[in-house]
């Protein structure tokens, strides 16, 4: 029985619980731009696994950085990047194959019958390496066999006839309107087509995907009854266009840069203007791809930090391993200038966007610390920028073509992998500084602890190879000259509660502008700043000590009214990171003592 009594109105009253905040903002999306193998031009491209990439722009067989520092960045725990594949579209040709189609009805060369054209997914010379077999079946059906490399998909009882769900050029034209990719989920090893489902590798992998390396266009005058040809077609005339390659090509925007951030085209860079879920931006192809003969390989390991005592071993000689010859055309010789106007362009790039920044690295051929310092001088500061040295030796992957078991590459892109892994652990105000990039064996230079004192207080974050624990970032500053906006995960914590505030409260929009608004904005604000306070991205011993709000008639004068506006004023406490931890060691009758003073910054 009802225990509400007789009908009617009846009152209940109810603290209502504030409107819930969202845990986190993604700021872990990393965007990656340099040379690959194959894949769209000037197109971002998600990519959530090493597995993925390798189906989209290929493995380690390309010419220059860009796979290695993608492979980095998910093995120090990235989860998600765009990708964007920089080439010359003036110069870089796709490689095709046209097949003369065989008609039953008519002896072989009598006239010319139509042809079937077969091209490759995307421009580049790995295209030259596509073979197809076809091979003749019953009633009219084919087998075909798809030859990339070291990887074989066969299609069993394909069609030349347009109205057949098995019609081999609606098989192979498969492809995102986005991304330019094509590939069928049902796995690797194709023994059936029919009923096949198109996905695009844009979306999240959850199972196996075998992805077409080409396309097949019929003749306009194709008709129903002609067969494929016997026999194996291979692809050709590839190119993959990085020789010619500038700095626009990678920037895409002019330079100097017009005002209000104008891009001569959507290439390299400026494709990723749009996708404000990138948070860091890296350049892996800024600098110059060496020649294998600019220093000696190393075909072994490098030996690990000599340890003895509690001493610091003296450096030892400095370790530069080049990397690999490439086995196609080689990608562009950066001069020392192009290169810091590249990584220049990187950091404007963040500067004007307002919600990134670039991890950047001084090229190759800076080998002591006088040279990063001139580099580092010739950089405009900023404090949307991290500047990281030396470069890190890794496994050469392609060794059967030069001999070699490791080289060197450039640091960003691990750090963007530790960057994106603490931002998924905690928050962007946690720094990677003081972790180990898995992956790398060693670094290119041995640095002392002079100069690396001195680089850190200029701005570049230092890598050094510890005994027990491998290669480690020890640096976690940008590189703006202001005290205030010295370290690059204050900055990115800033960006991240700006974005959140931004989403979170952009409802306010055309409410009524009274004391009951600022109030209700005000409460929103606290309570938000307070769940970050909790999650230790704030410091205090209090929520009063880590933040402000102030939303009221003091930042809402009858003027402010006026324009449609409401003023919140916010002040932050975000935690930079301790730099030295200072243990005082004293002796006393008792014995030694030991005092934790504390961190020095």
């Amino acid at each position: 029985m009802s225990s509400l009594g007789p009908p009617g109105v009846r009152f209940e009253f109810v603290d209502t619980p504030a409107r819930p905040i969202p845990s986190r903002y993604r700021t872990d999306v990393v965007g990656f731009v340099g040379f690959a193998a194959r894949g769209p031009l000037h197109v971002p491209v998600a990519v959530e696994s090493w597995e993925q990439y390798r189906t989209a722009f290929g493995g380690f067989e390309g010419a220059g950085y860009l796979p290695y520092a993608v492979r980095l960045f998910f093995e120090n725990g990235g989860r998600k990047s765009f990708v964007v594949r920089v080439a010359d579209p003036a110069v870089a040709r796709t490689a095709t194959r046209s097949v003369d189609l065989v008609d039953p009805q008519l002896p072989p060369g009598s006239v010319a019958v139509p042809q079937l054209r077969l091209e490759a997914t995307s421009p580049g010379s790995w295209g030259d390496g596509v073979s197809v077999t076809f091979t003749a079946g019953a009633r009219g059906l084919a087998s075909v066999q798809i030859a990339d490399g070291e990887s074989r998909t066969r299609l069993l009882g394909v069609s030349l006839r347009p109205e057949d769900e098995r019609y081999l050029p609606r098989i192979l034209s498969v492809r995102c309107d986005r991304c330019g990719l094509m590939s069928v989920s049902n796995g690797r090893g194709l023994e059936r087509v029919p009923g096949f489902e198109a996905v695009c590798e844009c979306g999240p992998l959850s199972r196996p995907r075998a992805a077409y390396p080409l396309m097949a266009h019929p003749d306009p005058r194709h008709r129903a009854e002609l067969q494929l040809p016997p026999g194996t077609f291979r692809l050709e005339g590839g190119v993959d266009g990085i020789r010619s390659c500038t700095k626009h090509h990678v920037l895409g925007m002019l330079d100097p840069i017009p005002q209000g951030l104008e891009p001569e085209r959507l290439w390299g860079l400026s494709s990723l203007l749009d996708l404000r879920d990138v948070s860091v931006v890296v350049i892996p192809d800024a600098h110059r791809f060496p020649t294998p003969d600019s220093a000696e390989f190393v075909p072994t390991p490098p030996e690990p930090p000599w340890c003895g005592d509690l001493m610091e071993p003296a450096a030892p000689e400095p370790l530069f391993v080049p990397p690999p010859a490439p086995t196609r055309e080689r990608p562009p010789s950066w001069s020392d200038e192009e290169s810091r106007e590249i990584v220049a362009g990187a950091v404007r790039f963040c500067e004007l966007r307002g919600d990134c920044v670039a991890l950047v690295d001084p090229p190759v051929g800076v080998r002591d610390a006088e040279a990063v310092e001139v580099f580092r001088g010739r950089l405009t500061p900023s404090h949307r920028a991290g500047l990281y040295w030396p470069w890190v030796v890794v496994r050469h992957e392609l060794r059967q073509h030069s001999g070699a078991e490791w080289f060197a590459v450039p640091p960003a892109g691990a750090v963007a992998g530790l960057t994106a892994r603490l931002d998924l652990s905690a928050g962007p105000h946690r720094t990677p500084a003081g972790h180990t990039i898995q992956g790398a064996a060693a670094t290119t230079e041995a640095v002392a602890d002079d100069a690396h004192a001195w680089l850190n207080e200029i701005g570049v974050n230092v890598l050094r190879a510890r005994s027990a624990r491998g290669v480690v970032l020890e640096g976690a500053r940008s590189t703006s000259d202001r005290r205030t906006r010295r370290y690059l995960n204050v900055e990115r914590a800033l960006i991240a509660i700006r974005d959140a505030l931004g989403r979170e409260y952009a409802g306010f929009v055309f409410e009524g502008n009274g004391a009951v608004l600022r109030t209700v904005l005000g409460d929103q604000l606290r309570l938000l700043l307070g769940d970050l306070w909790r999650r230790g991205w704030l410091t205090g011993g209090s929520a009063a000590e880590a933040f402000d709000v102030i939303c009221d008639e003091t930042t809402n004068p009858p003027e402010v009214v006026e324009q449609g506006m409401v003023v919140a004023e916010i002040r932050l406490r975000i935690p930079p990171p301790i730099e030295w931890l200072v243990v005082r060691i004293g002796r006393s009758v008792q014995g030694v003592e030991t005092f934790e003073v504390g961190g020095v910054r």
